[in-house]
């Protein structure tokens, strides 16, 4: 394979393992809310699936609650972190 060819070839290569990435995991927002409910902050999380991100959303130790969602799915509602 030439010099161009293998560029090209390697380019779409990464272009499918970002295109199966996106397929595969699944993109999660852990929402940090205030007292009055409201978002204060806000968290991106890939994971395998629900199981792992409500374990990587816990791992975190947020002192405030925090919802996870997976678009506009409500996965988890995760407690405050108490040490």
């Amino acid at each position: 394979m030439g010099g161009k060819q293998n560029r090209e070839f390697r380019l779409w290569k990464s272009r499918m393992a970002l295109t199966a990435r996106a397929v595969l995991m699944p993109e999660y927002r852990l929402y940090c809310l205030g007292g009055d409910g409201r978002i204060e902050a806000a968290e991106e999380i890939t994971a395998t699936g629900d199981a792992e991100a409500i374990m990587i959303a816990k791992a975190m130790k947020k002192t405030v609650r925090c919802e996870l969602w997976e678009r506009g799915r409500k996965v988890a509602v995760i407690d405050p972190h108490r040490s």
